[in-house]
């Protein structure tokens, strides 16, 4: 019997030192030779820029459902578009949050990260700070006090519970980020393509980051009229936006994935009913680019008309006890131009024009 164990621990005492030597550089036979090490950064710009545009699921709830009826630009009987009726879906409210963090914020800090760890302190990384002011710029005006100077940083430094900044210091942050990037930018970018805004042309980058300046500066007049005009005067002196040319938008397709496609094009091509608000056909009357935007609805007679917000299909009673007659048919109202209804419609960021109107609030 003792034999027998003394045996068995023997040739298991064996197989551990044969199992060692076999072990030996296992690691690096199991690497594959062919793999890229890194992603380059120009594939990392141009996910983060399609990331930046937004999927079907954030434009549909935030932008759509949210946004577009609360501004009033839009209006709606469908009951679930809940902006102008008031009522707070959370799945609704926190669904840019929910995926620009994972996706834009973190696309974008690592394009940083890496393009600094490649000693890249130049057009490149100027881009990319552009690039990141417009992200956070579109998180934090949707909602206030965000994760910012700590965000997106779980991979590169292990932060897990990034603190909150306040919108007030985000804002001045990204004023000086964005006077930053332009002096950075040089010449043309390396990335080419890969750029799907502006094809890494260096005099578009620095006009369109002057031109997020002056729109930054202007949303700060009534809380700090002071630093919003200096911060306009820099943009505007630095040089802005001169022509449509330089207007800023990621351009799309249709596919081959969803990222790839206008996420507002992908909600109307599946949810007709958005129609033009009332709001918005009186500030329109007499403006070209009504026909533009909206097209009569089919039952409208041929005629642009604006639907109330806050409109049902249904009578209802108001809060004094008023019956409110409801809409017939939402195919009364003007609904959105069919040209910007498809899936590989550009997003657009901001327009010459808007910059113009600007410059004139700001004289």
């Amino acid at each position: 019997m003792n034999m027998k164990n003394t045996f068995i621990t023997m040739l298991a005492f064996a197989f551990a030192l044969t199992s060692c030597e076999f072990d030996e550089g296992f690691e690096e036979m199991n690497v594959n030779p062919n793999a890229a090490s890194q992603v380059g950064v120009a594939n990392k710009v141009a996910a983060t820029i399609l990331y930046t545009s937004g999927g079907r699921y954030e434009n549909w709830r935030n932008s759509l459902i949210y946004n577009s009826t609360l501004i009033q630009h839009y209006a709606t009987t469908a009951g679930y578009w809940s902006g102008d009726k008031y009522y707070r879906v959370d799945s609704y409210a926190t669904s840019l949050w929910d995926r620009y963090y994972p996706s834009a914020v973190k696309g974008i800090e690592d394009v940083i990260d890496q393009l600094g760890k490649e000693g890249n302190s130049g057009t490149e990384m100027g881009i990319a700070r552009i690039l990141r002011v417009v992200i956070y710029h579109r998180i934090t005006d949707t909602h206030g006090d965000i994760p910012y100077s700590e965000a997106g940083k779980g991979y590169i430094d292990g932060t897990l519970k990034p603190k909150y900044d306040a919108q007030q210091d985000i804002y001045m942050d990204m004023l000086s980020e964005l006077e930053g990037a332009v002096a950075q930018i040089s010449g043309d970018s390396s990335m080419g393509n890969s750029d799907v805004i502006f094809g890494g042309n260096a005099t578009k980058w620095k006009a369109w980051g002057n031109s997020m300046m002056l729109r930054l500066a202007m949303r700060m007049t009534k809380a700090d009229a002071a630093s919003a005009q200096a911060w306009a005067v820099k943009a505007i002196s630095a040089g802005t936006m001169t022509s449509n040319d330089h207007i800023a938008m990621i351009a799309h397709t249709d596919g081959p994935e969803g990222i790839n496609k206008n996420g507002h094009g992908e909600v109307f091509q599946v949810d007709s009913n958005a129609r033009m608000s009332k709001t918005m056909e009186m500030h329109l009357t007499g403006d070209p680019r009504m026909d533009v935007l909206f097209e009569p609805g089919s039952a409208s007679g041929g005629v642009q008309a604006g639907m109330p917000n806050g409109s049902s299909g249904s009578d209802y009673t108001d809060l004094d006890g008023n019956t409110v007659p409801g809409i017939a048919t939402r195919h009364a109202y003007s609904a959105v131009a069919s040209a910007l209804q498809g899936r590989d419609v550009p997003m657009v960021l901001q327009t010459y024009a808007e910059v113009e109107f600007l410059k004139a609030e700001a004289a």
